[in-house]
């Protein structure tokens, strides 16, 4: 598997000066992708637990790229996902849960996210290094009523 993932870097690499005839500044750059989220379960302190099914999201995203070599952008990604949990409710205040109150919903989240992509090389085929920071939100309501 390594041996071919080697050739075909090196082929890349070898038709780059002939793909290399577009410049890409000023260019700007759009992107629509699907998201896959596999399920995964979470344990709380005190209790509380929730099973979060598989599904897919949509994210969007646009860049512009500043010089050939230097791109700069951002994304929007967008979904929702079932759940189950057993909230632990602690009545007397020790920390230890008196009971569970089951609940079943749809979590959505939004994510932002900016990112810096620098290109190795200047025409259309590039190996390339991406960095990104984003936020997530949550509606923590929503999770812990079902609503």
């Amino acid at each position: 598997m390594k041996r071919i993932a080697l050739i075909f870097c090196v082929v890349g690499l070898a038709a780059a000066p002939v793909v290399n005839a577009q410049s890409r500044a000023g260019s700007w750059e759009t992107e629509l992708g699907v998201i896959f989220q596999n399920s995964s379960d979470a344990d709380f302190d005190g209790g509380t637990s929730a099973d979060f099914d598989s599904d897919v999201s949509w994210l969007f995203g646009v860049s512009y790229h500043y010089t050939d070599q230097l791109q700069f952008g951002g994304t929007l990604s967008l979904g929702t996902t079932d759940y189950d949990a057993d909230i632990a409710s602690d009545v007397n205040g020790d920390e230890q849960p008196e009971g569970f109150v089951s609940v079943r919903g749809d979590l959505e989240f939004l994510t932002l996210m900016g990112n810096a992509t620098y290109n190795f090389l200047p025409g259309q085929f590039s190996p390339f290094v991406t960095g990104a920071l984003g936020w997530s939100f949550v509606p923590v309501l929503q999770l812990l009523t079902g609503v």
